[in-house]
């Protein structure tokens, strides 16, 4: 987990000519070094020492939690793209194609 910090930290510096393989992949490649060792445990943790009669109700609470978890998180980050999107596109009134492609971008950052 140690590593998606700075892997986030890092895309919070892409902008409007980033190109995918120099500026995207090499984040996303260090986020999964540090998402796929701790992907295990946290699905084993919170069923460790779980009686094995309510084992898939724990299993299932867990589920549930990852998947709403998800969706709050997914919404939060959409809000926050959105706002930012618009507070730019509000502070410079010429919406030209250059003004929305960097509004985009700065959305998205601001999202990270």
């Amino acid at each position: 987990m140690k590593a998606q910090r700075p892997s986030l930290i890092w895309m919070t510096a892409l902008g409007l000519h980033s190109t995918y393989a120099a500026n995207v992949l090499p984040p996303l490649l260090l986020a999964g070094l540090g998402t796929g060792p701790a992907i295990a445990p946290a699905i084993s943790l919170p069923t460790y020492g779980v009686n094995e009669r309510d084992a898939g109700v724990a299993s299932a609470a867990v589920n549930v939690m990852q998947q709403i978890g998800g969706s709050v998180g997914t919404a939060l980050f959409n809000t926050m793209a959105t706002t930012a999107v618009t507070t730019y596109l509000t502070d410079h009134p010429r919406h030209t194609p250059q003004v929305l492609a960097e509004a985009g971008v700065h959305g998205y950052a601001t999202a990270y």
